[in-house]
């Protein structure tokens, strides 16, 4: 049985799954800024899975810069849009590294290693 309203792949971890879901919710306004998100609780009841396996989802959102987090308080949306998120997650719910991010590091440990094609 499927778990309700979860984004595919089923073959991406159930909490990367839950985290895509959650910020496509963002993106469509069903958690407006400043508003509290469900505690983990109601997202793993939500998701059909175990507050353990959803613990990762919204502590991902924190490290890209959508919500904050507070002890004893939970989740809290800051924005929709942060300035720079560290990774970016498409609709087949992967995470991938953000490749100029990657390539302007490259160049500002060594410039003379990154190929002139990829600088420019």
């Amino acid at each position: 049985m499927k778990a309700p309203d979860i984004a595919d792949p089923p073959d991406a971890p159930k909490y990367e799954r839950a985290c895509c879901t959650i910020l496509e919710r963002l993106r469509a306004g069903r958690y407006p800024v400043a508003m509290r998100m469900p505690t983990e609780g109601g997202l793993a009841t939500s998701f059909g899975i175990s507050r353990v396996t959803i613990r990762p989802a919204p502590d991902m959102l924190v490290q890209d810069g959508h919500v904050e987090s507070r002890q004893g308080s939970g989740y809290r949306v800051i924005t929709h849009n942060p300035p720079h998120a560290m990774f970016a997650r498409d609709d087949t719910a992967r995470r991938t590294w953000v490749i100029r991010d990657i390539i302007d590091f490259a160049w500002l440990i060594n410039p003379d290693r990154v190929p002139t094609h990829l600088t420019t």
